[in-house]
């Protein structure tokens, strides 16, 4: 019951009280406080902001066996914040967290063995913890298995399965994998080709503001592939794409299309497409439409890949 008191005090803004009510329980051993202190003094909003002491509670909390804390910690140790900069402590507590099922451990590990980044590469290791994410219905992990199948890391090349990975992170909602498995119906790799499929998914990804979903989008109306060609149209998809800002290569890519196209439109068409652009509220649907189409989660053939280590 305290405990809730001092969340409901943290929702309300009263840090001082939050932090009173869970220092006592804290002090008892209860590891939802421990937790929670860690995150109260990680809040830049709270004024009360300290990293270091942050990291204290989430050890004594991951200590007591608190997912939650033990993944706090091992990004702690990760990235450096409130702690020394230490890859292997890192990975033990995402593998506390992660052999207790805590699925954002258990895709934080895939990922870093896929990569390589801080622990030795080993895409065995990588499809064991994204495959078990996926069984929680993790989306980015699903993707990732996708990429992996797609350039045959740990696994021989399968586009057919990494359509159907990628196509359950999609119908998950997302918009990078949306983004990708319309690609794969652009090109009919490991789906059968269509556009109208394609267009379809390019349009749940551009809903959701993913600036590369805007370019293909604006691709397909300036080739007039599955659609008649729109100039008008694909510009104003370049221009948001150019306007998201999130990733500058593809804002370059964006900004050269856009200027190609300036060359060969008239002026009022440029000037409606900039109006159009400059309307447009991200999370609406653009004006293109298709039907979606179902696709089933993979099943065991996808679920045991023959898994190299390197």
């Amino acid at each position: 019951m305290k405990n809730d008191v001092g969340t409901e005090a943290f929702r309300q803004g009263n840090y001082v009280q939050a932090q009173s009510e869970w220092t006592a329980l804290a002090e008892a051993g209860d590891a939802n406080a421990l937790f929670s202190l860690g995150i109260l003094l990680l809040s830049d909003k709270s004024g009360l902001k300290d990293e270091k002491v942050a990291m204290e509670w989430f050890a004594k909390a991951a200590a007591l066996g608190n997912t939650k804390a033990q993944f706090n910690l091992a990004e702690g140790y990760r990235r450096g914040v409130g702690l020394e900069k230490d890859m292997a402590q890192a990975v033990v507590w995402y593998t506390k967290a992660a052999e207790a099922n805590f699925v954002i451990a258990q895709y934080t590990l895939g990922i870093l063995h896929e990569t390589g980044d801080g622990v030795p590469k080993d895409y065995a290791l990588a499809i064991k913890w994204l495959q078990l994410a996926t069984d929680q219905q993790y989306a980015e992990a699903n993707f990732a298995l996708a990429r992996m199948h797609a350039l045959g890391e740990g696994t021989d090349v399968n586009m057919r399965l990494a359509g159907l990975y990628a196509g359950y992170a999609a119908q998950q909602g997302y918009a990078p994998a949306q983004t990708y498995l319309a690609t794969l119906y652009l090109s009919g790799q490991g789906v059968p080709k269509d556009s109208s499929q394609a267009i379809s998914w390019l349009m749940k990804a551009a809903q959701q503001g993913h600036a590369r979903a805007y370019v293909w989008l604006g691709n397909i109306c300036n080739d007039g592939n599955g659609v008649p060609v729109d100039t008008t149209r694909a510009y104003v998809y370049y221009t948001l794409a150019e306007k998201l800002d999130v990733d500058k290569e593809l804002q370059g890519s964006a900004s050269r299309f856009k200027f190609g196209l300036a060359l060969r439109m008239k002026p009022e068409d440029i000037q409606k497409a900039t109006q159009l652009a400059n309307d447009w509220i991200v999370g609406t649907q653009p004006p293109l439409y298709a039907p979606t189409y179902t696709i089933r989660k993979p099943q065991s053939e996808a679920a045991k890949p023959a898994a190299v280590s390197k």
